[in-house]
């Protein structure tokens, strides 16, 4: 993606083949085509989705959950965030 500063180019915006210009406040970026993919994901990338879906799931509770964000808050040092030590425990509990 470019910003471009072009007086030639003015406020353009839209699609000149392969790039497509756009304009954000005052700027006018101008990024690249965007890909999409249209193959089926594989077993192994749908079971990593699943595993995923059902992680977050899992730190949204706890840390929605007023009792358990509190045992979690008494373990974090200064400094540490309670959401980041939810999501550590629960990626290295589920591995």
């Amino acid at each position: 993606m470019a910003i471009v500063e072009n007086p030639l180019l003015g406020k353009v915006h839209g699609r000149f083949a392969n790039a497509y210009f756009r304009v954000v406040g005052d700027r006018v970026i101008l990024s690249s085509r965007p890909f999409y993919n249209r193959k089926k994901p594989t077993e192994k990338q749908i079971k990593q989705r699943e595993m995923f879906k059902m992680k977050d799931k899992m730190i949204k509770e706890i840390y929605r959950d007023p009792v358990k964000r509190a045992e979690y808050s008494s373990k974090c040092k200064p400094g540490e965030v309670v959401y980041d030590l939810i999501v550590d425990a629960v990626w290295h509990e589920l591995e």
